[in-house]
């Protein structure tokens, strides 16, 4: 069973786990007591971790009036100075609504997460996933989830051209409605029969 806290969101990401530490009750931040090493404009940065003890990890807090809420954690698990895996919270900071991850080491974010808050179950629910297959700093893999975290619709850019051009819909698991724009006019323009394949 993999450690959450422990293992590179390269390695989750790779096990299809993610997503699923994301959603976790890790998601809430800690209530309990750090130790300030320093102020810039009213946002403190704190390194190491004091709640991990691990001397590449920093928690950031905004200060809001008397009180001190968790604005992002950021992680540098290659040990390369860089940040590469980044958990922001909500204005609250009660809850992750943004997770980013850079797979390859070169500075850039190639995956990220996005969260909502699901008021009824008291939890943050994955809505979007962003990815940056060919490393060239900008997303062409999209994909958005509904409320019970079944996939909606995946979207490629297929030509890396900043937009996208193929586009699959989904219902209970299965592609219903498959639309792509095959001369990269930005006009959908071919429409194939749906597959009938699970994802």
């Amino acid at each position: 069973m993999f450690n959450c806290k422990a293992t590179p969101p390269a390695l989750l990401l790779l096990f299809g786990i993610l997503g699923a530490c994301s959603s976790s009750s890790e998601h809430k931040a800690s209530s309990q007591a750090v130790h300030v090493s320093s102020q810039e404009a009213g946002v403190e940065l704190i390194a190491p971790d004091a709640r991990t003890q691990n001397p590449r990890q920093r928690r950031i807090y905004q200060q809001s009036g008397a009180q001190k809420l968790l604005a992002r954690v950021e992680s540098d698990f290659n040990g390369d100075g860089r940040v590469d895996f980044i958990q922001s919270y909500d204005p609250s900071g009660a809850w992750v609504n943004l997770e980013k991850s850079d797979l390859d080491g070169d500075g850039r974010f190639d995956v990220s997460y996005l969260f909502a808050w699901d008021s009824s179950r008291k939890r943050s629910l994955l809505t979007e996933q962003h990815f940056d297959t060919n490393y060239d700093g900008d997303p062409d893999l999209w994909k958005n989830f509904d409320t019970r975290g079944r996939l909606t619709v995946r979207k490629l850019d297929r030509n890396f051209d900043g937009n996208a051009d193929y586009w699959e819909f989904y219902d209970n698991g299965q592609v219903v409605r498959i639309e792509q724009d095959s001369n990269y006019d930005g006009t959908v323009d071919l429409i194939p029969a749906p597959r009938t394949t699970r994802r």
